[in-house]
């Protein structure tokens, strides 16, 4: 079929009012092509008169379907159809709808309407258009049935199941529950993985929020702007800010600050849900609370604001990429265990593009390759992928993401897919995944069944766990496993050995949950009071670094410890850059990973070697542990590369460390320093040897 695409979304065209092209439509008209239709392109940006420009496009390209996609008002819509209908009889009209338009009732308005951002409905309307079928068997549409009665068509699932010798319907031969899980990768991908674009957002609730009584939820910087934006909305009342930390009697922004309960049984027209990343945790949190479905009024998760943002997102994506490229890195810019600089001896940059794609993470460009902000969409992240083709995709993913692994096996099932898994939920508490990291039941259930998926089918996994408790979990799967030690520094800095009279200095450097948190937190974290009786004893001079306290602006939320750790013997601190942190270390005698583990409830402990442990070795200190932490322990044991201090002498902790040959333990800080280098080393090399162009072919011809 020839398609013509209309848009007032593309930036400026070249070549006159059209032009046939890919990249910069996007998604949309990359996939026709692929799917073998002729790809027509109007921009109507530019001020002309559409009707004339319209007429003049579809004589010279003689279309059989006209689409138009992006979001224009409805009066423009009409006459775009209504001139290339005059120009052209019989051209099919289609557009996008947010499944409440009846458009096709119209004579001068669509024939067909698609329903969201509906890529894939789009691809399926013009195959059947082509061979001359009944268009209502597309999911997705608003069109007329064989009787012209207006209706709409079910839905789509957005992540298709993986296809499985599956031995009962749902699960998989590894007796995966499928259904479960594929219904939860919808749900986020819809609500969650839309293009992160809070200045299309506000617009969006400005231009599309009902009048009346709302409350929004969520007692953010976010809200704080929607707030601003709303205040130009005189029909808009506000009753209240929602927020499950509120305890019904504080403010936010002058309006009363409400637990989200309150929706329930307040006279409200409307709940504005409105947040970047927990859109859909919040929205499933107000249902569990009684509110209904239709008071809610969910934005990132809108079919309309997809509309409005996703061609021009996908425009911009894809006109930045070029030929050559093999490899891609998907992920966050903030954690990672294996680094972009050490990543870069298996793939080379002149072959590989990083995709910043992170729930939280905010955008930094990669110093060793060139980065593409997703701002985590998933039509974004698919697009690329599909343009690319990648052979080889190494995916760094953590608790609040590991669901991307099954999402990225569906898209590229012919890529080897490397996946780096910075922590797993399937061996930390309940009370931590709900109280600490605030994940819903159903969030942590689906991310529990994805990191069993990933280590089935991934072409290798890359973590962080080693030790003889690690095994017993790692037998249960069969994918490939590599332990890299991360945190590699350049070089240790040089380091003067503790003198006579001198503070033994202690730095502890890494995560600390806010002070509320602490006792929702795993015991990794309950050593505050050893810390406090060591510096009471005017022995030891003690820093505290806390890895998410990012500047100033986060202040309010650590105050509790900038006022409770404020002497020279025990001081905290904001977090610094990891090289400044490095160079730092060499003030220090010892790294701190002591705590109560008589409060253990955390089975990572035992086979976590966690980066505060190797970035300790890495700048050359030994380091002060207890022997809850069974991998790291034995490291230091064989190395003699620090003190593994056992409960029953805490007492004598300061005793212990006064007495210690630091000398001794400095050298065997380094020779273990340097068994873990070796060993990365051989991890690179297999990473190298799995994206070697040899190792597999897709049937294309290409590796």
């Amino acid at each position: 079929m020839r398609v013509l695409i209309v848009t007032a979304e593309i930036g400026e065209g070249s070549g006159g009012p059209f032009h046939e092209t890919l990249s910069n439509i996007g998604l949309l008209a990359c996939a026709l092509k692929e799917a073998g239709h002729r790809v027509f392109c109007l921009d109507l940006g530019h001020g002309a008169d559409a009707s004339e420009i319209v007429a003049r496009t579809v004589r010279a390209t003689m279309p059989d379907i006209c689409t138009i996609a992006a979001e224009l008002p409805t009066l423009l819509t009409r006459s775009i159809f209504r001139t290339a209908r005059q120009v052209r009889p019989g051209i099919v009209g289609i557009a996008r709808s947010d499944g409440v338009m009846t458009g096709v009732s119209d004579p001068d308005g669509p024939d067909i309407e698609v329903v969201g951002v509906g890529e894939d409905a789009f691809i399926r309307l013009c195959d059947a258009l082509a061979q001359n079928q009944d268009p209502s068997g597309v999911p997705d549409i608003v069109c007329r049935d064989g009787n012209g009665r207006v209706r709409r068509t079910p839905p789509r699932s957005t992540v298709t199941r993986l296809m499985y010798d599956v031995v009962s319907k749902g699960t998989s031969e590894s007796g995966e529950d499928l259904n479960g899980l594929d219904a939860h990768v919808h749900r986020t991908v819809t609500a969650q993985w839309a293009p992160r674009d809070e200045a299309a957002a506000l617009d969006f609730v400005r231009d599309h929020l009902p009048g009346g009584r709302i409350m929004i939820y969520g007692a953010g910087t976010h809200t704080a702007r929607l707030l601003d934006v709303l205040a130009d909305r005189p029909d808009v009342t506000v009753l209240a800010v929602l927020d499950r930390n509120a305890s019904g009697t504080g403010t936010f922004r002058s309006h009363p600050l409400l637990p989200p309960l309150a929706a329930r049984q307040a006279d409200v027209d409307h709940v504005v849900v409105a947040h970047p990343v927990w859109e859909l945790d919040m929205v499933e949190a107000l249902l569990r609370h009684g509110v209904p479905l239709e008071r809610l009024f969910q934005v990132y998760s809108s079919p309309a604001y997809l509309a409005r943002v996703l061609i021009r997102s996908v425009a911009t994506a894809l006109a930045t990429l070029d030929g050559g490229i093999r490899n891609l890195v998907i992920g966050p810019a903030k954690w990672s265990i294996v680094s972009d600089a050490e990543l870069a001896e298996a793939l080379p940059p002149d072959q590989t593009v990083k995709l910043h794609f992170d729930p939280t993470d905010p955008f930094v460009a990669s110093r060793t390759y060139r980065t593409i902000d997703l701002r985590h969409s998933y039509a974004l992240l698919d697009a690329v992928i599909r343009h690319v083709r990648p052979a080889t995709i190494y995916l760094r993913t953590h608790v609040g993401s590991n669901l991307l692994g099954y999402v990225i096996r569906r898209m590229a099932p012919q890529a080897r897919l490397i996946h780096e898994l910075y922590d797993f939920a399937s061996l930390l508490s309940d009370q931590m995944l709900f109280g600490w990291m605030e994940r819903s039941p159903e969030a942590v259930a689906a991310c529990r069944a994805t990191e069993r998926h990933s280590m089935r089918h991934s072409d290798l996994i890359v973590s962080k766990r080693a030790g003889p408790s690690w095994q017993p979990f790692l037998e249960r799967f069969t994918a490939p496993y590599r332990v890299f030690y991360a945190g590699k520094a350049a070089q240790p800095p040089s380091r003067p050995p503790p003198s006579p009279g001198r503070p033994i200095r202690i730095l502890y450097a890494g995560i600390l949950p806010r002070p509320e948190l602490l006792d929702v937190s795993l015991c990794d974290y309950n050593f505050l009071p050893l810390l406090e009786a060591l510096a009471a004893t005017g022995r030891f001079e003690i820093a505290l670094y806390n890895y998410l306290h990012e500047g100033s602006a986060m202040d309010y939320l650590f105050s509790g410890y900038l006022e409770r750790f404020s002497t020279p013997a025990l001081r905290y601190h904001r977090c610094v850059a990891y090289e400044a942190l490095v160079e730092l270390a060499g003030q220090f005698d010892y790294g701190w990973l002591y705590r109560d583990a008589t409060q253990e409830d955390n089975p990572d402990a035992r086979i976590i070697v966690g980066q505060r442990f190797t970035g300790y070795v890495f700048a050359g200190l030994p380091q002060i542990l207890d022997e809850g932490w069974e991998s790291m322990a034995d490291l230091v044991r064989r190395h003699g590369a620090g003190l593994v201090v056992s409960h029953a002498d805490q007492h004598r902790l300061a005793d212990i460390i006064t007495a210690a040959d630091h000398a001794a333990l400095a050298a065997g800080a380094q020779h273990l320093r340097e068994a873990m280098i070796e060993h990365n080393q051989a991890v690179l090399h297999d990473i190298a040897g799995l994206a070697a162009p040899a190792v597999r072919d897709d049937g294309d011809g290409r590796p």
